[in-house]
C-alpha cells in the first residue's frame, strides 16, 4: 500500500472486483470459476482492510471508536444479508445472479470512490520514489498460508500429509522471519514483527474469528442434524446474530477510545466466552431458544472485541505505518476463519461421528470457552503488567 497509496489501491481493488464478479457471472466452467474467484479474494482483501485504517486517519483517538463501531455494524449487515439475497436470487433466477448482484454493488461503490476522490484519507506517493516489492516475503507468506489452510481443511488426504503441509507452514515462517528481519524493505517490518501489542492482537484476532466462524459453520448442521430444521428456517436463525451486531456495533463503539481499548478488549473477550458457555450449555438444555440466546449474546461481544482490538494496534503505530497493521490484522482475521471452518468443523464432525450431534456440540463449545477463558487471562495479565509498567515510568 506504501508503495501507490491507500486511495489508488482502494480504488484498484474495487475495480477489479467489479470486473471479477462480473467474470464470474460468464464462466463457463467450474475451474475458471475457481481461478477468477481466487483473484477477487485478492481484491476482497484489501477491500476488508483499508477502511478500518482510514477510520483511525480520519478521526481523532478519542472518537476513532465511534467510526469502527459502524465499520462493524456494516459488516455485520452484509453478513445477514448476503445469504438471505442469495437464496431468493438462486431460487428465482439461478447462481448466476448472485454475481451480477455483486458487480452492479462494486460498480457503484467505484462511481462513489470516484466522486470522493478516493475516499481512505491515505496519501498517494506522488513525486516519491517508488518502492520495490518484497517478492520473496511475499512469496514464502502465500506459501504460509495456503500449506496452512490446504492442513486445515484436510486437503492433505491423511494425518501423515496434514502434518507435512503444516511443517511446511511453520518452516516457511522460519525462513519469512528471517528474511524479514534482514530486508532493506521487508513486506513484514522489524517493528510490526517485534511489537509485542500486535503479535497479541494478532494472535486474538485468530481466536476470535475462529469462533465466529465456527457457528456459522456447525450451527446449520446441528440444527438440521438435531432439531430438524428446514433451510429457511436455519437461515433466519442464523440472521439473527448478525442483525443485533448491527445495533452492537454503533452502541459499543462509542464506548472505545485509545486509552479504553485494552481494558475493552479483555471485556470483549469475556463477554464472547460467557456467550459460548450459554450456547455450550443452554442449547442442550433449552434446545433451539438457547442456541438463539448464546448466538445472540455472543454478537456484541464480538463487536465490542474487534473495535477495541483494531483500536489497540491502529493506536501504537504511526499513521503511515496503519494500512500495513490492518492488513496484518486482516490477515489473520482470515486465518482464523479458516482454522474455524475447517479445524473446529472438523472436531465437531469426528465427535458427531462417534456419539451425537447435541453431544459434539456441547463438547466443541466447551472447549471453545476454554480456549477463550485462557485468552482472557493472558490478556488481562498483560494489561496488568502494561498499566504497572506506566505507573513506575511516571513515578
Amino acid at each position: 500500500m506504501g508503495i501507490l497509496g491507500r486511495d489508488r489501491v482502494l480504488l484498484g481493488a474495487v475495480i477489479l472486483f467489479t470486473v471479477t464478479a462480473a467474470l464470474c457471472a460468464l464462466t463457463p466452467s467450474p475451474g475458471v470459476l475457481i481461478a477468477v474467484r481466487a483473484i477477487r479474494g485478492a481484491a476482497g482483501a484489501a477491500l476488508a482492510v483499508l477502511p478500518v485504517a482510514a477510520v483511525r486517519d480520519r478521526l481523532t483517538a478519542r472518537r476513532s471508536g465511534s467510526g469502527l463501531g459502524p465499520h462493524g455494524s456494516a459488516t455485520a449487515v452484509g453478513t445477514a444479508a448476503g445469504p438471505v439475497l442469495a437464496g431468493v436470487l438462486v431460487d428465482a433466477t439461478g447462481c448466476r445472479a448472485v454475481f451480477w448482484m455483486l458487480a452492479c454493488l462494486s460498480l457503484s461503490t467505484t462511481v462513489l470512490l470516484r466522486a470522493t476522490r478516493g475516499g481512505t484519507g491515505g496519501t498517494n506517493p506522488v513525486g516519491r520514489r517508488r518502492r520495490r516489492p518484497d517478492v520473496a516475503g511475499t512469496a514464502l507468506l502465500m506459501v504460509a498460508v495456503l500449506a496452512y489452510a490446504s492442513a486445515c481443511s484436510g486437503a492433505g488426504g491423511s494425518p501423515a500429509r496434514t502434518v507435512v503441509l503444516l511443517a511446511v507452514a511453520t518452516a516457511a515462517l522460519v525462513v519469512l522471519h528471517r528474511i524479514e528481519t534482514r530486508a532493506p524493505r521487508p513486506l513484514l517490518p522489524g517493528w510490526l514483527l517485534g511489537s509485542s501489542t500486535v503479535r497479541r492482537a494478532v494472535t486474538l484476532m485468530v481466536v476470535v474469528g475462529a469462533v465466529m466462524m465456527s457457528t456459522l459453520v456447525i450451527g446449520p448442521f446441528h440444527l438440521s442434524a438435531a432439531h430438524g430444521l428446514t433451510p429457511r428456517d436455519i437461515g433466519l436463525i442464523m440472521a439473527l446474530g448478525p442483525l443485533t451486531s448491527v445495533v452492537a456495533g454503533v452502541i459499543t463503539g462509542r464506548f472505545v477510545t485509545g486509552d479504553t481499548a485494552p481494558g475493552l478488549t479483555v471485556l470483549g473477550l469475556a463477554w464472547m466466552g460467557v456467550a459460548v458457555t450459554v450456547l455450550a450449555v443452554g442449547e442442550p438444555c433449552l434446545g433451539v431458544p438457547g442456541y438463539v440466546a448464546g448466538t445472540v449474546l455472543l454478537a456484541p461481544g464480538y463487536q465490542l472485541f474487534m473495535a477495541a482490538n483494531n483500536m489497540t494496534v491502529l493506536e501504537s503505530v504511526p499513521g503511515n505505518r496503519r494500512g500495513t497493521a490492518a492488513g496484518v490484522l486482516g490477515l489473520a482475521r482470515n486465518i482464523g476463519l479458516v482454522t474455524g471452518s475447517a479445524a473446529l468443523g472438523s472436531v465437531f464432525l469426528r465427535i458427531t461421528r462417534a456419539t451425537d450431534s447435541g453431544t459434539a456440540f456441547t463438547v466443541t463449545y466447551g472447549a471453545v470457552g476454554a480456549v477463550l477463558l485462557v485468552a482472557v487471562l493472558a490478556c488481562a495479565a498483560a494489561l496488568h503488567r502494561s498499566r504497572c509498567a506506566t505507573t513506575s515510568v511516571n513515578r
